[in-house]
Parts: structure tokens; C-alpha cells; sequence
């Protein structure tokens, strides 16, 4: 069954549903054997019958004016200047500018210059690392050949799928299941501006891709920056000789932003001088929106009689294709950290039976992808670590101890409990860990947005039925985290981008000492100079003097598609194909028919 809902014309119209729903049944190709089923209308339902169509049913009803059903619903006065604008609302005196609103905010800059390199094949080096930035058909952003101070972490990090699942009693909410990469969500780049998106200072990527038969690219897909975090990465004062010690944080980071419908994304990819890497995922713009009525009430917050915010949740799942220093011997370390009596070894051999509380430590190296310790579920009794570390002859650090990456997710998971498309068995682990094969190289795929009801293209249930091996293998990681997004009236029209849903990636035994222990940016204060602390490293800094940028704001000209001559989608599609390339803006792409989602 296929079910439609319908918005007003305007810029935001997604945030307002009219209590109109249409039930389809579309089986099968043949069109002459597709039929409405029902109508429903503000709690009156027409159903067809042999007798009379459920839109004749309809339209004689409104017509009639039966039960007042012309006046049931209207629009919300306002809603064009404030539900459907995202205009300056200078005259919300509720809520004035703040007195210094006006005057310009900090801005960071490069005081001598760039302190990153961009190579050819958007390779990209800095504070040690190395690698390069893609952008792949099916999903979007990935990175690889990701390397630290010349030594392999990461063969890939991409993205596989961004869904948003709705909830609520009516079509709109109950039957929401949206898989963006059936979208396009490689086809949704839009490039960033500045100083609005990224910084004034930003470097560009060029990214192009291939979607439709037809090659597309942005000379300015992506934006890349080093920003100072404004804390430090490290920092202790000394209460015995009166000095501070730390180290300056900085990171670089690479930007991309998808607007999926109605739904913008923005992915960081972030690079600090510690070696920790952090993929990062925001959601923003404006939400489905839904209808207050009685049954479907308590699943949004009302933001007006006739609309609704619908709460949803965001679902984010990565593909982490680990290659610590090389692609084999890399194994999968989990420690467990369980409340247990722990017995001082001092204490037993004086004699004293002394106990105190505290944890065992019980490290696991998992064999199998059918384990459970394969398969990370949060927990709040049974806190573990995880890691990919490296079990060969070169893997062993100066502390002879195996080295490797830490593996840590900062974002929720889908309840169990929760019903998930077919196939799809990744929404319901924050992580799984396989063996690299290649016949496995997607965890979603765009058709799969076709066929909810059915076995995807790629059936990640499948991944871990063969039960191969996974101790010093090959190793990728399916990483899958997100948000529960319950909407509040500072959501409309647009939400901001709030809460971040992170896989986080750090040294783990790496090393011998921390990769930052000879940088310029570590310091010592010693206001004192006593004996033995003299010595005081001092980070670079440089004369306090903003550059003059010559592009003050570098906003993108006109990307979008013109679908004014697209109104009517029955024309010759074969003679759109033979139209030739055409550039709008910074956008080289082929004229396309309006797509519905």
C-alpha cells in the first residue's frame, strides 16, 4: 500500500500537512490495475466501493458542504509570514535583538598562513596526517587512505545511509521510513559559503560525482579550515612548584553539507594533533510536520490548532573499513570493566584480609562475527572498551603492548522493540564488526528506499551468517548511532543544529608517548621560576592583525535546478537525456524532471 499526504504551496510547507491522506494500492506495473483505496479527511473516511469512487464520495461531501466539512480545517492566518518564513522578524517585539546584536561577531584566521596542504586527488596533509576526500555516488562523503605521522589507521570512512523514521497515528507519521540515499543524497550536495557555512578563511575541495548517466561537479563542494577549539587539549597546574603546563588544541576540519528535502545535513570530518579523529553528523532545516488530532496528539508538540511538530529520529549508519598499520592482523579488543571485591596484594601478604571495592578487568580478543562482543549494544551496568588493534610482529609498541585505534560512539541507537525496514538489521546495533569481503561493500544502497517491505540489495542481516573469522583479519566496522528528535516550538520554521552524533576514533597504545609531546603549541606558565622549573615553552604566537580578505563572502552563485519548464513530468524523458550539459553557477549538471519524495 502506498499512502499520500498533502502541504500548502510555499517555502516551508513540509511543517504543515493538511488532514488529507490518500490510500493507494499500486501493485504491480500495469497502471490500469492500480486503485485508490480510501480518503480521509479531518476523521471521515471515504472508502471506494463498486458503487461510488472514494474521490466522487469526497468531492460531493465538500461540495455539499456536509457537516460543515469546508470550514473543518484552515490555514493558520500567519502561516505565510511565520510558519512558511524564515525572514528576519524585526517585528517579533516579543523578541528583540539583543542591544549589541548588531555589531560583528569573533572571527578566527590564519595568522600566518595555512598550516594544511591541498594535493592532488583532494589529498589533504596536516599536524601529520594524510588522506583523501571522495564523494560517492550512492551516500556522500567518505574518506581514504587515512594515515597518521605516515602509518596506516583507515582504508575508508563513508557514509551508507542517513534515515529519518517518524512516528504518530496518522499516515504521515506512522508510515514515514525515509532513506535518504534513495533521495540522492550524493545528487543533495550543497556547496558551502562563506562566512555564513564555513569560515572566512576556509580552502575549497572540488567534488564531482556521477548520478543519472551524467557526470556533475562542484569546484567548491566541500570547505576545509584548521579552527582553534578555545580550550586546551591538555593542562595541569603544579600545586608544589606553582606552574601550569598543557598543550594549545587545534583541528582541522572538512565540511560537507546534503539538504536531502526538506532535511539539511552537515558532516565534519575532524583531525586534531592527538591523532583522535572524529566523524560527525548534524541534522537541521525544517521537520515533517503532522496533525493534532486526538490519537496523534501526544506524538509532537502542537504549534498551532491546525499543525503539529512530529517527533522522529535520525539514524546515521558508517562504514569504518579499519587497516591499522596494515590490512591484516587486525583484531577486535574488548574490555570489560564488571563490580567485583578486589583484594590488595599488599594487604594479603601482611595478612590483613582487607577487601575494597572496585572493578575486574576482563580483555576479550572476539574470534567470530557471530559473537555478541561483535555486536555493541549500550549497557549501563557493563561499561566496555573497544578497539581495533594490530596482533602482528610490527603491532607491538615500546611498552610491548599490541597498538591500535580506540572505537567510541557518542549518539543513540533505534529501541529494538522499534519495527525497521526489512534487511536492515544495522538500525538496531550501534555496531557490528565483519571480516572485509568484497561482495560486502554497502550496508544501504538507493533502491533500497523502493522496497521497505522487501529483502534490500544489500541485506546486512547476511553479513554475519557465515560466522567467518574475525582475529587478526581484515577488519571494517558498521557503525550506526543517531538522535530522537522531539520538536519544540524553536523549531519553527527551522530547526538548528543541536545535538551531535559522533564516532569517535583515538591513539590506542599507538605510540609510545602522545603524538603531540614535541608540538609548538605545548607551553609552560612558571610565574615563579623556581629551581628546576625555568624552562618555559611558549606556543607560536603571531601579531595580533586580521588579514583584509579579499572575498569577504564567498556565496555560491545559483545552484539549483530550474524546473520551470518541468511542470509537466509527462513529456519525452528520452528528449530531456539528448538536451546537452548545462552549468548553473558553480554547478555543471543535465536539466532533469521534478522529482516527489
Amino acid at each position: 500500500l502506498n499512502y499520500c499526504w498533502y502541504q500548502p504551496a510555499g517555502p516551508f510547507y513540509f511543517v504543515m500537512n493538511f488532514p488529507l491522506y490518500a490510500t493507494w494500492d499500486l501493485t504491480g506495473v500495469d497502471t490500469a490495475t492500480w486503485r485508490l483505496l480510501d480518503i480521509w479527511y479531518h476523521g471521515r473516511l471515504f472508502m471506494s466501493n463498486n458503487v461510488n469512487d472514494a474521490v466522487e464520495q469526497f468531492v460531493a461531501a465538500w461540495d455539499s458542504n456536509d457537516n460543515n466539512i469546508q470550514t473543518a480545517w484552515t490555514l493558520p492566518p500567519d502561516f505565510d509570514t511565520f510558519y512558511g518564513s524564515s525572514d528576519r522578524r524585526d517585528w517579533l517585539k516579543a523578541t528583540p535583538p539583543p542591544p549589541m546584536e548588531h555589531l560583528a561577531p569573533p572571527q578566527q584566521f590564519e595568522a600566518q598562513g595555512a598550516r594544511f596542504s591541498i594535493g592532488s586527488n583532494n589529498k589533504i596533509s596536516y599536524m601529520g596526517w594524510d588522506f583523501q576526500v571522495r564523494w560517492n555516488s550512492n551516500a556522500g562523503p567518505q574518506l581514504y587512505n587515512v594515515n597518521f605521522h605516515g602509518e596506516s589507521i583507515a582504508y575508508e570512512i563513508s557514509l551508507q545511509e542517513a534515515a529519518a523514521l517518524y512516528s504518530g497515528t496518522l499516515p504521515d507519521g506512522a508510515h514515514s521510513r525515509w532513506m535518504d540515499s534513495w533521495w540522492g543524497m550524493a545528487d543533495s550536495l550543497t556547496p558551502p559559503s562563506t562566512p555564513y557555512d564555513c569560515p572566512l578563511h576556509s580552502q575549497f575541495l572540488p567534488l564531482a560525482y556521477f548520478w543519472g548517466g551524467y557526470r556533475t561537479e562542484y569546484p567548491q563542494g566541500a570547505c576545509v579550515f584548521e579552527r582553534t577549539t578555545n580550550q586546551p587539549l591538555r593542562r595541569h597546574y603544579d600545586w608544589n612548584y606553582h606552574y601550569t603546563t598543557g598543550t594549545v588544541n587545534t583541528e582541522l576540519v572538512v565540511r560537507t553539507f546534503i539538504a536531502v528535502y526538506n532535511y539539511d545535513y552537515m558532516f565534519d570530518f575532524v583531525f586534531d594533533i592527538q591523532g583522535r579523529l572524529k566523524i560527525v553528523s548534524q541534522t537541521g532545516a525544517y521537520i515533517q510536520g503532522g496533525t493534532p488530532w486526538p490519537s496523534n496528539a501526544k506524538y509532537g508538540v502542537h504549534w498551532s490548532p491546525m499543525t503539529q511538530g512530529q517527533s522522529h529520529s535520525h539514524v546515521f549508519n558508517w562504514k569504518i573499513d579499519m587497516d591499522v598499520l596494515n590490512h591484516a592482523d587486525n583484531s577486535w579488543e574488548v574490555k570489560e570493566f564488571v563490580g567485583a571485591e578486589v583484594a590488595s596484594e599488599v594487604d594479603q601478604q601482611a595478612g590483613r584480609a582487607t577487601v575494597v571495592g572496585g572493578f575486574d578487568v576482563r580483555t576479550t580478543y572476539v574470534e567470530r562475527e557471530s559473537s555478541p562482543l561483535a555486536h555493541m549494544t549500550p549497557t549501563p551496568y557493563a561499561p566496555k572498551t573497544y578497539a581495533v588493534v594490530q596482533e602482528g610482529t610490527e603491532g607491538l609498541n615500546g611498552a610491548n603492548t599490541p597498538r591500535g585505534y580506540h572505537v567510541h560512539l557518542q549518539g543513540a541507537v533505534v529501541d529494538p522493540r522499534m519495527t525497521i525496514p526489512q534487511g536492515r538489521t544495522w538500525f538496531k546495533e550501534a555496531l557490528s564488526v565483519t571480516e572485509y569481503k568484497h561482495d560486502e561493500q554497502y550496508s544501504a544502497f538507493y533502491t533500497d528506499g523502493l522496497k521497505l517491505d522487501e529483502t534490500p540489495d544489500f541485506d546486512f542481516s547476511s553479513f554475519s551468517q557465515d560466522n567467518a573469522s574475525i582475529r587478526r583479519k581484515d577488519l571494517v566496522l558498521w557503525a550506526t548511532l543517531g538522535k530522537v528528535h522531539w520538536p519544540r516550538l524553536e523549531d519553527m520554521p527551522q530547526t538548528d543544529y543541536g545535538t551531535t552524533v559522533e564516532v569517535v576514533l583515538e591513539p590506542w597504545n599507538f605510540g609510545w608517548n602522545r603524538a603531540n609531546g614535541a608540538s609548538h603549541s605545548t607551553y609552560v606558565v612558571d610565574p615563579d621560576g623556581e629551581e628546576g622549573h625555568k624552562t618555559s615553552y611558549v606556543p607560536p604566537v603571531a601579531p595580533v592583525c586580521a588579514p583584509k580578505y579579499e572575498r569577504m563572502f564567498n556565496v555560491p552563485e545559483e545552484y539549483h535546478y530550474d524546473y520551470d519548464d518541468y511542470d509537466d513530468v509527462d513529456g519525452d524523458v528520452q528528449a530531456q537525456a539528448k538536451q546537452p550539459m548545462r552549468t548553473f553557477g558553480k554547478k555543471t549538471t543535465q536539466r532533469r524532471a521534478r522529482r516527489t519524495r
